[in-house]
């Protein structure tokens, strides 16, 4: 499938690498399947208003650009991105050399205001803010 939405396309890689941190940082805290599914369908809608918002197709986010990028790589244990937001978890300390963690000022700078109507991207940077207070964070989601 051919994507022809550009802007949408520039928009799910950065944010399916964000949103694989989270993915990461619940393997390490032992978060189940079932809570993981219900995360990544709210992962993909958040993505389909950002992509929206931002100018694009919000149907991109159900391409292979959208949800099947975040899949392989929310998922993947060779994700980098994976395998940051786990660091975080385990040792408390946000690795800055994956794409996710790089990403994240700048979307917090292009979303400015918006950033508050995407309530798992509010974990995301929450978690990322306060690395000592992640764990914390990701188990407050199933409260």
């Amino acid at each position: 499938e051919y994507i022809k939405d550009i802007k949408g396309a520039t928009m799910a890689g950065p944010l399916k690498n964000i949103y694989a941190i989270l993915f990461g940082a619940c393997d390490a805290c032992g978060i189940g399947q079932n809570e993981k599914g219900i995360l990544f369908k709210k992962a993909i809608s958040e993505m389909s208003q950002i992509i929206k918002d931002q100018g694009g197709d919000p149907h991109t986010a159900v391409s292979y650009a959208g949800l099947g990028d975040l899949f392989a790589t929310a998922t993947s244990i060779n994700s980098k991105n994976h395998e940051i937001g786990k660091e975080l978890i385990l040792s408390g300390i946000l690795n800055l050399s994956g794409e996710g963690s790089i990403s994240l000022d700048g979307l917090k700078i292009k979303l400015g205001e918006t950033i508050n109507k995407y309530p798992v991207l509010d974990v995301i940077i929450k978690m990322t803010a306060d690395s000592q207070s992640a764990k914390n964070i990701i188990n407050d989601l199933w409260k």
